[in-house]
């Protein structure tokens, strides 16, 4: 996998917790985001949670919406350098 990509997934937040609803992006498409900042809210039954990025980079990607619900490891978001192609972005996702 790119370094230079990070694909922001849905955490795992509790031993039974097998999916959750983003309830708020922090961020949008093109903003500047540094390793530790929180970029989505997560809702499950029982919690809400701040999920951060790993790396710093330019969020490229949002890939769920508002008020959706999805399995835990599903691909949130993707953060990845300003000179990072799409084309190297689809690959990433792909993988």
């Amino acid at each position: 996998m790119n370094k230079e990509i990070e694909i922001l997934r849905m955490p795992k937040l509790g031993l039974s917790m097998t999916a959750a609803k983003v309830t708020e992006w922090y961020v949008g498409i093109g903003d500047k985001v540094d390793a530790g900042d929180e970029l989505v809210e997560v809702t499950t039954e029982k919690i809400s949670n701040g999920v951060c990025c790993n790396h710093s980079g330019i969020l490229r990607r949002i890939l769920v919406n508002l008020d959706e619900t999805v399995q835990v490891e599903t691909p949130l978001a993707v953060i990845a350098k300003e000179d990072i192609s799409e084309a190297d972005i689809d690959k990433a996702l792909e993988g």
